[in-house]
């Protein structure tokens, strides 16, 4: 698996800033803190969660953009190779890009304990900072209206969203600060529909997993405790990341 070849076809460019979308010259790059560049990786772990995908093909491309967001992380998180990076554009594609790398370890490295509070803090406070007008913006743009790509694309929203947010479009469309495409305005009710199915569909597994999940919870105290012993720079992620990096943190099989 080649890190330039996925992220070319995954992001349309090998740019590590870009693909965490953080802009700017080479002089504004150089200005981003880590704290700024974490940020915006996790924000991007968030969006690109497997579970929000309807089936296996797109389950398999959402899992490759979270290895390639960990590679550009991985990258721009350590000192020394950023400073390579940011003077040569060289990355360390054969040793952080390996098929046996651990990226459920990278991950749990990454961040502290989360709970749900935390995860609802951080929602609340990108919807009120006018963070998720700016995202759903985009979207809209990106994706000429298509209102299904667009609740995927936009962080911490859920089909039950979806009234809301066509309401903020349409609002932006009668402004003039859009412009209606077919896509928006003439959706047809069988996609709404098939949408609404995929969505209820979603629920009861996301249902399922925090159950599994919590039945677990005791194990894993455990295992963490066990771990922290062991290596006390480690810090375990939350029960939900953690489940979803169990799952889809591993490289994808690779098809003959």
């Amino acid at each position: 698996m080649s890190f330039v070849t996925d992220a070319k076809r995954l992001f349309g460019t090998t740019d590590l800033y870009e693909i965490l979308n953080l802009k700017g010259s080479k002089l504004k790059r150089k200005d981003y803190s880590q704290a700024e560049i974490k940020k915006a990786f996790f924000k991007l772990s968030l969006q690109f969660h497997p579970d929000r995908c309807s089936n296996e093909v797109e389950k398999v491309e959402t899992t490759a953009k979270f290895q390639i967001l960990n590679h550009a992380y991985a990258v721009l998180s350590d000192k020394q190779k950023r400073a390579i990076y940011d003077e040569m554009g060289i990355t360390d594609d054969a040793g952080v890009y390996a098929d046996d790398v651990d990226w459920l370890a990278r991950w749990r490295m990454m961040f502290k304990k989360i709970t749900k509070e935390d995860i609802d803090n951080f929602i609340r406070k990108f919807r009120d900072s006018g963070e998720e007008r700016d995202a759903v913006k985009e979207a809209y743009i990106k994706y000429k209206g298509d209102m299904g790509k667009i609740l995927n694309d936009v962080i911490g929203v859920t089909y039950e969203d979806e009234r809301r947010l066509h309401k903020m479009i349409s609002d932006m469309i009668g402004s003039g600060e859009l412009k209606a495409t077919r896509y928006f305005v003439s959706e047809p009710e069988k996609r709404k529909a098939k949408r609404r199915k995929a969505a209820r569909r979603e629920a009861e597994e996301a249902e399922k997993m925090l159950k599994e999940v919590q039945r677990n919870e005791g194990a894993k105290d455990l295992v963490a405790l066990i771990q922290n012993r062991q290596q006390k720079n480690i810090a375990s992620f939350n029960e939900l990341c953690d489940s979803l990096a169990v799952k889809y943190a591993k490289k994808p099989r690779k098809t003959k």
